[in-house]
């Protein structure tokens, strides 16, 4: 039997822990589970700052949840979402948890958020071979995605979360009735947006079934089966005509004390119950959804199920991502990507783990941020890198990346060209120290590579590090032989590269020659 695994899921509103195993035949068993309401979030539509209140709630609930998982001997994975990814205090919000609880948080990005929600699905629930959309309404954002056989087709993370729409448009959950049209207008042109750039992207938004997620669409489900009794309804299903009534009840009692007595709400949902039930209800709307299928499990499950099934994902999620990257390349590049860039990326990053100059870790960030580097010259060549660092730091593409693998990435194509990595840019200050250190290394690399990549496609077989005496470096680039057509002028390249190569000098502290072999 394998260790035990708890994964946490960090959200704006609420924290969860799920604590599970699985054996050999791939069953999975549930050996605890726990929620805590802690409101980490708050701010209106700007989640800027964890409160310091906020943060000794969330110490206060991580504490408990560590401790339980202890007495389980599980591993502890934790994932932070909207209101830790928003947050400028972010990293001193991180570094009390690690230093407090023993946690480690990994702040994930809102579409690997709405992939992970979508894993979670699929174990809950018998829709892997159809085509559904799902919804997860959280604190903070609000997960929309569409995905057939556990491969998304869509995705998109709007901040539209329960508490932020409530404290934007109904303070201290306090209905007023000239906030309601703000709201719902608000709601309404964040969607009619994301349904813009899916038509820019020449798709339609179609689906075969909905399936939603989390408190707000389970506190829905809830108050539909309480109050709008039917003798033949699905129990884990409402209607669009359901989910008018609701929100007709909820909005007819003004505060959440009223709330709490005419519908049995729980406290601690409410105060917040407007705002998040005003986005299922526009969504319904805009998305032309008649139905939704309740899913028990969301992220937390997605989570656990990513990592107690690592090892037999790895290899899917290593496709998702690379694809992720190649769609990503071929949108803004209207070609293929520099498949041959990224292959001389790896062959350098191994030739100096030879010689103990470098390791392997992260190898796979080098290679995508090589295919991705050139993604800014899609708007300009003049200033394309930062361009570049802009286009990937915000796209909803990208899959399978966590928030800092993402911003590795961003800096990697800031850093192809023109200046050195700096303290003074705020892209690499966010950074952690060994990150940017990792980043100046890749850098230094990419930006020889391209140098190198000059050359025909294909000519650059193999390339070797020799360190000469301890202060230099000798890249050695062996050439694929061809006796049919001599030795290839790699002249251009080699003093492309050489012209390229101050920033890896820099990062290795070492003089750097390169050159073809004898």
């Amino acid at each position: 039997m394998n260790r035990p695994v708890a994964a946490i899921d960090i959200g704006t509103n609420s924290f969860h822990m799920i604590i599970a195993r699985a054996d050999a035949s791939g069953h999975i068993e549930i050996l605890d589970r726990e929620k805590v309401s802690v409101r980490l979030g708050s701010g209106g539509d700007d989640f800027d700052q964890i409160l310091p209140e906020a943060q000794d709630r969330a110490v206060a609930a991580l504490k408990g949840f560590v401790q339980i998982a202890r007495q389980q001997n599980a591993l502890i994975h934790a994932v932070g979402t909207s209101a830790v990814r928003e947050a400028r205090n972010q990293d001193d919000f991180l570094k009390r948890v690690r230093r407090e609880c023993g946690v480690r948080i990994h702040v994930i990005p809102g579409q690997e958020e709405a992939r992970l929600i979508y894993l979670g699905i699929l174990q809950a629930l018998p829709v892997f071979e159809k085509k559904i959309l799902t919804i997860d309404i959280g604190g903070g954002s609000t997960e929309y995605l569409i995905g057939k056989r556990g491969t998304p087709e869509f995705i998109q993370s709007l901040k539209l979360g329960a508490i932020r729409m409530t404290e934007r448009f109904f303070p201290g959950g306090n209905v007023e009735a000239k906030a309601i049209e703000p709201c719902r207008t608000f709601i309404r042109y964040r969607l009619e947006s994301m349904l813009e750039l899916l038509g820019d992207r020449g798709e339609s938004f179609s689906y075969e079934m909905a399936v939603g997620s989390s408190g707000t669409i389970k506190t829905v489900l809830d108050l539909v089966q309480r109050h709008l009794p039917e003798p033949n309804r699905t129990a884990d299903t409402f209607t669009s005509r359901d989910l008018d009534r609701i929100v007709e009840m909820l909005l007819a009692a003004k505060t959440p004390e009223e709330r709490i007595k005419k519908t049995g709400l729980d406290e601690k949902r409410a105060d917040i119950i407007t705002g998040g039930v005003l986005v299922l209800q526009e969504s319904f709307r805009i998305l032309h959804i008649d139905k939704m299928v309740y899913s028990p499990y969301a992220l937390r499950e997605g989570v656990l199920y990513e990592i107690l099934f690592r090892k037999k994902k790895r290899e899917n999620l290593n496709e998702i991502r690379r694809k992720s990257v190649q769609f990503l390349a071929r949108k803004f590049l209207g070609r293929g990507p520099g498949e041959d860039t990224a292959r001389i990326c790896v062959l350098l990053l191994h030739a100096l783990n030879e010689v103990h100059l470098a390791h392997l870790v992260d190898q796979d960030l080098l290679e995508y941020g090589a295919l991705l580097h050139n993604v800014g010259m899609a708007i300009g060549h003049a200033g394309h890198h930062k361009h570049g660092m802009y286009i990937i730091q915000n796209t909803d593409i990208l899959l399978g990346f966590s928030t800092r693998e993402i911003a590795m990435l961003a800096a990697l194509a800031r850093y192809h060209r023109k200046s050195f990595p700096s303290k003074n840019h705020p892209e690499f200050q966010v950074l952690a120290e060994e990150d940017r250190a990792r980043v100046r290394l890749f850098s230094g690399i990419l930006r020889v590579a391209i140098g190198l990549s000059r050359a025909k496609q294909g000519v650059i077989r193999e390339i070797v590090a020799e360190r000469t005496d301890v202060r230099s470096l000798r890249l050695i680039v062996h050439l694929t032989k061809n006796p049919f057509r001599g030795t290839p002028d790699l002249s251009y390249a080699l003093t492309s590269a050489e012209i390229r190569k101050e920033l890896l000098e820099e990062a290795l502290k070492l003089k750097i020659q390169v050159e073809i072999e004898d």
